[in-house]
């Protein structure tokens, strides 16, 4: 037989019931559905949910027994505004305990859920991370009242805290697998990138090995005829076939210098393929 006050054999087996069934699980939904359903066995109770926090309201998470059908879908979300109750016991960060859920005063979101649940007595439990508040469970009864003990509030401080640590658990793993697929997908864009890059490389290699072909090509055919241009010029000039006359030489003369130029300026873009393909190399050297 327990000392008054503290927690019974069962009691205590159904904590670490809950403890080890909330640390099996890193899912959200499993963790919550096994919190609530524990809390209400250690409880002695027989209803249960759980809401978690999102700016100003409450969001209902999970529930037991299930929800039926019928249940409206307005109260799956609870303004804080609208649950002074629930409001008070996040504030507080104290159970609040409610004997007679229909003969308190309640506003009209309050007394909804209370009917629709068919709620009497009411525990509300606030959850908490780090001391700020990220939802609550409520256990009850739909049956007869029951008083609120010590033991009751004990029970109820030590059950947030497993859950509110089970939460802040999953919530985390489910922050790490998130950026885990962040950096798996990350991984995969660079791969694809890579391998453009790889292609992009490639193509540019054969562009290359066309303007490489494309200038040796030039390189013979047009460097070749005006150096034979060249040298019949030159020829001409050492007056190969006779001497010519002043008026002609000086025509000569200017074909010469710019055939003589046309060879330069198609040297010249050779070099600046040459160079770019890394086949060309400058050397410094003082004058």
């Amino acid at each position: 037989m327990g000392i008054a006050g503290s927690p019974t054999r069962n009691e205590l087996d159904g904590l670490l019931k809950v403890s080890m069934a909330l640390a099996s699980s890193l899912d959200l939904e499993n963790v919550l559905q096994a919190a609530i359903d524990g809390a209400v066995e250690i409880l002695a109770l027989d209803t249960g949910a759980i809401y978690l926090l999102h700016q100003d309201e409450l969001h209902l998470r999970a529930t037991t027994p299930h929800l039926p059908p019928e249940f409206p879908d307005e109260y799956r979300r609870a303004p804080l505004s609208d649950h002074p109750h629930l409001q008070r016991s996040l504030q507080s960060g104290e159970t609040v305990f409610i004997q007679d859920f229909p003969l308190v005063d309640l506003t009209p979101a309050e007394r909804g859920v209370c009917e629709a649940r068919g709620l009497r007595t009411v525990f509300c439990v606030p959850l908490n991370s780090d001391e700020d508040p990220i939802g609550v469970f409520i256990v009850g009864t739909t049956g007869d009242t029951r008083e609120l003990k010590t033991k009751d509030e004990d029970l109820c401080r030590t059950l947030s805290h497993q859950v509110s640590l089970a939460i802040t658990n999953s919530r985390l793993y489910e922050s790490v697998q998130t950026s885990y697929k962040q950096m798996e997908e990350a991984q995969l864009k660079l791969l694809e990138n890579n391998e453009i890059l790889a292609r992009t490389n490639e193509e540019l290699k054969k562009a290359n090995k066309v303007r490489d072909i494309f200038f040796a090509r030039m390189s013979h055919e047009l460097r070749t005829p005006l150096t034979v241009i060249n040298s019949y010029l030159s020829y001409i000039l050492g007056r190969g076939f006779g001497n010519p006359t002043s008026e002609l030489r000086e025509i000569l003369l200017v074909m010469k210098k710019q055939g003589k130029n046309q060879l330069t300026l198609i040297e010249d873009l050779l070099n600046i393929a040459r160079l770019e393909s890394g086949h060309f190399v400058i050397i410094y050297q003082e004058c």
